[in-house]
C-alpha cells in the first residue's frame, strides 16, 4: 500500500509543473479573495478612477488604470484579477527560473506566507507597486539565470 502512496505522489510531483501549480493557486486566490477587499484609502483612489479627477495622494497611472478596468466591469475584481495575475505572474517566471526543486517549492510556499497574502487580496496602492516590482526582478533574475538579454516588449 505505501509503495502504491509513494508512486503516485513520485507521479503528481514529476507531472505538476509550476504552470499548472501557478494557474490553480491564482485561481484559489481569485475565489477567494472576490471581489477583492477595500481599504478607506482603496475607496478614496476608486473614488478618484469613477469621477477622473486625480489628486496627488494615489498614483495616477494605476487610478487611470482601474478607470480603463472599470469600464468593462465595474468595481475593484478585475484590478483584484490583475494584481494576482502580477503575483502569480511572478512566481511562475522564478519557478521556472530555478531548476531544483526544493527551490520551486520554496518560492511557492513563500506565495502562499501569510505576509503575501495577506496584501493579495486587498486592492490599495501599496499592492499594486509591489507586485509590478516583483514582476520586474523575476524577469531580470531570468534573464540573468539564463544569460539572455531580454526582449524589448519583456523589457518594456
Amino acid at each position: 500500500m505505501s509503495i502504491a502512496l509513494s508512486n503516485i505522489a513520485s507521479t503528481i510531483r514529476k507531472r505538476l509543473n509550476p504552470a499548472i501549480v501557478c494557474a490553480f493557486a491564482f485561481l484559489i486566490n481569485v475565489i477567494a479573495y472576490y471581489p477583492g477587499f477595500l481599504t478607506s484609502d482603496s475607496l478614496d483612489q476608486y473614488e478618484q478612477a469613477i469621477t477622473g479627477k486625480y489628486g496627488n495622494w494615489h498614483p495616477p497611472a494605476f487610478t487611470l488604470l482601474w478607470r480603463l478596468l472599470n469600464s468593462i466591469y465595474k468595481g475593484p475584481f478585475l484590478l483584484l484579477v490583475f494584481q494576482l495575475g502580477l503575483l502569480w505572474g511572478s512566481a511562475y517566471v522564478l519557478m521556472q527560473t530555478v531548476k531544483k526543486r526544493h527551490w520551486r517549492i520554496a518560492i511557492f510556499v513563500l506565495s502562499l506566507a501569510p505576509f503575501v497574502q495577506n496584501f493579495a487580496g486587498c486592492v490599495v496602492k501599496d499592492s499594486q507597486m509591489a507586485l509590478p516590482w516583483l514582476l520586474s526582478f523575476a524577469l531580470l533574475f531570468r534573464a540573468h539565470v539564463t544569460d539572455k538579454r531580454l526582449a524589448p516588449p519583456t523589457a518594456f
